[in-house]
């Protein structure tokens, strides 16, 4: 067994059960610490001895909700959101998520007015709010918080004392203009202290992330274009927010589901229904292009193309349009 250097604060046991033997992995939280910073354009200091490692973004939500939250609290949340939180943070805990409508014709922007008017809300019905969660940026929707959003609901969750989780695990997926604002940077001293030699070590990486991701976003959601399909504007995240209500033979979560299911079993894509992220309006659709190749993007286009194509062909009675029905 090996024992871990003085500065690898977190280890981790890994047993081999060919070799008979178990040994200590260690994780630097130091340089963890540093490399948050550096995806953070190196605008904020982490003290690693406050870093907590997690088995996982689901181990740590689930461990954050039991510690701020008992039973039967509510934490808002923005909707459309990722749908994993419904696992994550209520299924053992018992804490309960009520949601924050955001529309499509605010480009699905959350305010300080409707995270006001739903927690005042709560309030009438005698919801003991706990806390505001954030997605920054949002899956699904690929965006991100401004500077003066983020100081909006930082002033908020502290004037009604309650608590502001942000989860940022997306933060180096941006690859387009605005850049990305972490929370910590809104609460955190201005003074910086850098590791020049780690943030070398990791620079490479994150300009080739988002250059790559940049590309992919452009060349899927113009592709998408082609055959008359919009995606919101978005500038972070692998996936894209796909806007499929022409598609749709009436706008309800049914006819949305009914589409998904043609999806699937026609064109053999996987995709992502909006009600699954709790979207209040239905035909919003969260497609992931990252986790694939260059091949696999064509031919996911390409199937798009033919399965829009073929869709718009038929009319609402099953069949091809300027043809008749032949009489029996």
């Amino acid at each position: 067994m090996q024992h871990a250097p003085p500065d690898f604060n977190f280890c981790w046991l890994h047993c081999s059960p060919e070799l008979h033997l178990c040994s200590i992995l260690a994780f630097p939280l130091p340089a963890i610490a540093k490399y948050m910073e550096k995806i953070r354009r190196g605008k904020v200091k982490f003290d690693a001895g406050r870093v907590v490692m997690a088995g996982g973004a689901t181990g740590a939500n689930e461990t954050l909700m039991l510690c701020l939250a008992s039973r039967g609290d509510v934490f808002l949340v923005p909707s459309p959101y990722y749908p994993g939180f419904n696992r994550d943070l209520w299924w053992r805990t018992g804490v309960q998520l009520l949601p924050i409508s955001c529309e499509s014709s605010k480009n699905f922007k959350i305010t300080l007015e409707a995270v006001t008017e739903t927690y005042e809300k709560a309030q009438q019905e005698n919801i003991k709010v706990k806390g505001l969660i954030l997605t920054n940026p949002c899956n699904p929707l690929g965006t991100i918080l401004d500077r003066d959003t983020l100081i909006n609901f930082l002033t908020f969750t502290d004037q009604h004392n309650i608590h502001l989780v942000c989860e940022e695990i997306y933060a180096a997926t941006v690859f387009d203009a605005p850049q990305f604002v972490s929370i910590a940077e809104i609460i955190a001293d201005d003074e910086i202290c850098t590791n020049k030699d780690l943030l070398l070590c990791c620079q490479e990486f994150l300009i080739v992330n988002a250059k790559r991701s940049r590309e992919r976003n452009e060349k899927f959601t113009s592709g998408l274009e082609e055959v008359g399909i919009k995606c919101l504007k978005s500038n972070a995240g692998v996936y894209c927010w796909m806007d499929l209500r022409p598609l749709l033979k009436e706008p309800t979560l049914d006819a949305e589901v009914s589409l998904w299911k043609l999806i699937i079993n026609d064109a053999k894509l996987n995709i992502s229904t909006g009600s699954s992220f709790n979207c209040p309006e239905a035909g919003w659709f969260r497609v992931c292009f990252a986790n694939i190749d260059e091949q696999t993007v064509e031919i996911a286009l390409a199937r798009i193309q033919m399965f829009v194509d073929a869709y718009n062909s038929v009319n609402e009675n099953g069949f091809l349009k300027n043809t008749s029905a032949k009489e029996e």
